[in-house]
């Protein structure tokens, strides 16, 4: 009897796999093809995803593969698109479905896997919805109603990341991952758990200690922390900011 059945075993697939196996779950991967596909296909695939990957021990492997490329994070091989093409958004719909699935499985909460469908429909439907209106923006010949009133010089689009379903921007959306004063990057500190980000002015809360979560106090989030007015910040295993605290009695109660 294993703990998790995963029907293919596609990039999606691969990807919950290994997350729930690193976490101790017994995993049975079932795929009707006997070999990987032997064609190559596009793939675009953003620095979110690419945490994720970070997160199954791949990063190194696929790095030396990538390409980086101005308005898409990352370019490779090997992947199908399920949305419009336009944002590249396909498997990076997939990739996060299972990085937020994987972590609820492994705690066996029914509630929580309830929140699975809430987050993530409205997430990739609002992906989607935006991927079919700058497509019809690319695909369009009359650019001066399309574009309205055009900037008079270069501008820099601010992010259309949308939040999770349930959760209003800045919460829902993911925090940033910085180089820490060690060296390390953020999440290869944290591993897959559960972190509180504190402000480098802020005295490390030892009643904090011992509920699960790692505590990562460094200069590095001092500009995450203070855009959003807070002292700290609670990011879940999926990298997901979900509560931020302003004050040090809101810090105490922040899990």
């Amino acid at each position: 009897m294993h703990d998790v059945a995963i029907i293919g075993y596609g990039p999606v697939g691969a990807t919950l796999a290994n997350i729930l196996g690193a976490r101790g779950l017994d995993v049975v991967v079932l795929e009707r093809e006997a070999a990987a596909y032997h064609l190559p296909r596009a793939l675009h695939f953003d620095d979110e995803v690419m945490r994720v990957f970070q997160g199954i021990g791949l990063a190194d492997v696929i790095a030396p593969g990538l390409m980086v490329s101005p308005g898409m994070r990352f370019v490779a091989r090997d992947a199908a698109h399920l949305t419009p093409p336009f944002m590249g958004q396909g498997l990076c719909a997939g990739i996060r479905d299972a990085a937020n699935l994987g972590w609820k499985l492994v705690t066996g909460d029914e509630a929580l896997l309830d929140s699975y469908q809430a987050e993530r429909a409205p997430h990739a439907t609002a992906y989607i919805k935006t991927a079919v209106r700058l497509g019809g923006l690319i695909n369009t010949r009359a650019m001066a109603p399309a574009l309205g009133e055009a900037p008079a010089g270069p501008v820099k689009m601010d992010s259309i990341a949308p939040a999770l379903g349930g959760f209003t921007a800045p919460l829902g959306r993911p925090a940033p991952q910085p180089i820490l004063a060690c060296g390390s990057l953020l999440d290869d500190r944290i591993g897959p758990r559960f972190a509180v980000l504190l402000h480098s002015d802020v005295a490390h809360d030892t009643t904090l200690d011992g509920r699960g979560a790692v505590l990562v106090s460094d200069p590095a989030l001092d500009p995450f922390l203070a855009a959003n007015h807070a002292i700290a910040a609670l990011m879940r295993p999926d990298r997901q900011v979900t509560a931020f605290a302003r004050s040090p009695a809101e810090l105490a109660t922040l899990l």
